[in-house]
């Protein structure tokens, strides 16, 4: 369709919603920018088809004339020329909203929420009550805004995996300008997208390379294995329903990565979990992408179609995990490079590491305690496993294998000068903060304990908040 079509089309919409109308031909202009480009391509192919010339003079001639330069060129004269009329039509439709809803933050304008508290703390006394309540409208419209970004690009990409980057960066863009994003935070966000990106052709390649899902299961996880096992691919993910209670358990534990032995115990203490996610794998592209299911009985008393629901929230389990934690240190990491020094530069390191040990040791800590719970086992007695470092025999140390591969990363992106200052911080955030964070993580469990919570209750309360939120939870809830 062409644009004076897509235009012509659009006058016969007057009835439609400004909004509505505004996403319908943005849609039009999207597919009609990329049919252009493609239209072009497919010409010359076929013109190059008919010409009768052999593949190589067909390539010679195409490096004569700059023939992807020009083919570039093209493309990104139509993408700009789109991208321009679709910024136009954007600010028409949030203009719109914002003339018929109230909203704190009026469009286009940014809302920086440091800045506007250095703001209040510098205004005269008496105005400080009106500027603060103002600025709680402000935080509060915003991260609503980023709540439902979020919520937004995770069910996107769950009906269309292949989203481009492109848009990706026009959905970015489109809430940034209603809910005041600033630069820095769109900047987060598009980095976000390219790490999605990322990890959606890592998954895709894999498959195409290894189509069989027992060759597939064996490059992830480093062995065969031992039962029936079949693999579904998700936008970002593999989801391994596996039939051999020994095979889910070298997966719940990691042990493909820790070298942990697995017997009896370790099985039956797998074999209480239903399914499992795991950062860690064999291909660092496709860290994160691993989704495991405990099936009980075969392949064919448990078709896929029974796991819908299970599968599902899985998938937005990881999808929401890489927005959230990615976007969380991307952002500390860029704190970390504006700083100036060593002073500046130590809380946002700290941040950093804190969020990374949370996917990495913090939420496998929370499975142990919580499974634990359910067989009626000592809290304390679960922090003594916990805390036992693998060259003492450890078999729970979850952060061993990324205690060097952040000390290794930072030297290499920052230089040797650095390497003191990061083994300090990893050794502080890893070790002694993580001790300390199992040890009121077990007291909040003995608290709901004492007070007659059942397992089954504590898991309900718990499952689903972070292991270093558990002692506030805990005593909001026995002190209301």
């Amino acid at each position: 369709m062409s644009l004076e079509a897509i235009e012509q089309e659009n006058t016969h919409e007057s009835s439609r919603h400004p909004s509505e109308q505004a996403a319908r031909t943005i849609e039009q202009l999207d597919f009609a920018a990329e049919s252009f480009v493609d239209d072009v391509l497919a010409e010359l192919e076929s013109t190059e088809s008919e010409s009768g010339a052999t593949p190589e003079i067909v390539a010679a001639a195409r490096d004569d004339i700059d023939l992807e330069d020009s083919l570039a060129a093209i493309t990104r004269s139509v993408v700009a020329s789109t991208e321009d009329t679709k910024n136009k039509i954007e600010t028409v439709a949030d203009a719109h909203q914002a003339t018929t809803s109230y909203a704190p933050i009026k469009v286009g304008e940014h809302f920086l929420p440091e800045v506007e508290v250095r703001h209040i703390l510098k205004a005269p006394s008496k105005e400080r009550r009106a500027l603060l309540e103002q600025f709680k409208e402000k935080y509060v419209y915003q991260k609503e805004g980023i709540a439902l970004l979020q919520e937004h690009l995770v069910n996107t990409v769950q009906d269309n995996p292949d989203l481009t980057l492109r848009e990706f960066h026009g959905k970015i863009k489109a809430y940034s300008n209603i809910y005041g994003f600033d630069s820095e935070y769109r900047l987060k966000a598009f980095i976000l997208a390219t790490e999605y990106a990322k990890r959606h052709r890592a998954v895709k390649t894999a498959r195409e390379l290894f189509p069989d899902d027992a060759e597939l299961f064996r490059q992830l996880l480093g062995f065969a294995p031992e039962g029936e096992i079949e693999i579904h691919d998700g936008p970002m993910t593999f989801y391994i329903r596996c039939t051999n209670p020994h095979d889910y358990a070298r997966i719940y534990y990691n042990s493909f990565v820790t070298g942990k032995e697995i017997g009896k115990e370790e099985i039956q203490h797998a074999g209480r979990s239903t399914g499992c996610l795991r950062y860690d794998c064999r291909i660092e592209a496709l860290s994160g992408t691993i989704m495991a299911k405990n099936l009980k009985g075969s392949l064919q008393d448990n078709p896929i179609e029974h796991d819908g629901t299970t599968r599902k929230h899985e998938e937005q389990h990881a999808i929401y995990n890489l927005f959230r934690t990615r976007l969380a240190e991307e952002g500390a990491l860029i704190q970390f490079e504006l700083a100036e020094d060593w002073e500046n530069q130590e809380k946002p390191l700290r941040e950093y590491l804190k969020i990374r040990r949370a996917t990495r040791a913090d939420d496998w800590a929370k499975d142990e305690f919580l499974a634990y719970l359910r067989a009626g086992d000592e809290t304390q007695g679960v922090v003594q496993r916990l805390k036992v470092p693998k060259s003492k025999g450890g078999t729970y140390d979850y952060l061993v294998s990324d205690r060097e591969r952040v000390v290794d990363a930072f030297v290499e992106r920052y230089g040797e000068d650095i390497r003191k200052m990061i083994e300090d911080a990893v050794q502080d955030i890893y070790t002694h903060d993580y001790h300390a964070t199992l040890e009121a993580a077990a007291n909040a469990l003995d608290d709901l304990r004492a007070a007659y919570y059942s397992p089954d209750e504590i898991v309900g309360l718990l499952t689903t908040e972070p292991l270093d939120k558990w002692p506030k939870v805990v005593s909001r809830l026995l002190h209301e």
